[in-house]
């Protein structure tokens, strides 16, 4: 019916109706997309669901997962009073095991004392 009426109305009024833009709206391929959907539903949430169950396994099987059986690995606090104190403690450490000797001045350690506790050992 549709056809028949537009072109009778195209043949008495020698112009073109304003339903023509309807006509070529219909071939764009947004409403063709959704006149897909809108006949297929049950199809498109089937893809969907499936991409979404793929999309989830996929880190799972790929990637290795991360291991928790020590919490403190890879944990560090950082600007805290005792994240400075850790700090300074390990600092301290190293610079005891490096020498052997600890002292307060450092660049006025006694040679006798170091041969002295180097001949003890």
């Amino acid at each position: 019916m549709y056809s028949t009426v537009h072109s009778c109305l195209i043949m008495l009024t020698g112009f073109h109706t304003t339903w023509d833009a309807f006509a070529d709206v219909n071939k764009c391929p947004c409403f063709s997309y959704s006149r897909l959907i809108h006949r297929h539903p049950v199809l498109f949430v089937l893809i969907t669901c499936m991409i979404s169950c793929v999309l989830a396994v996929l880190p799972l099987v790929l990637a290795p997962l991360p291991d928790f059986s020590d919490p403190t690995i890879g944990f560090a606090t950082r600007g805290t009073p005792i994240s400075r104190r850790l700090d300074t403690w390990e600092k301290l450490r190293q610079e005891v095991e490096n020498a052997g000797i600890f002292s307060r001045f450092p660049d006025s350690l006694d040679t006798d004392n170091i041969e002295e506790k180097a001949q003890l050992q």
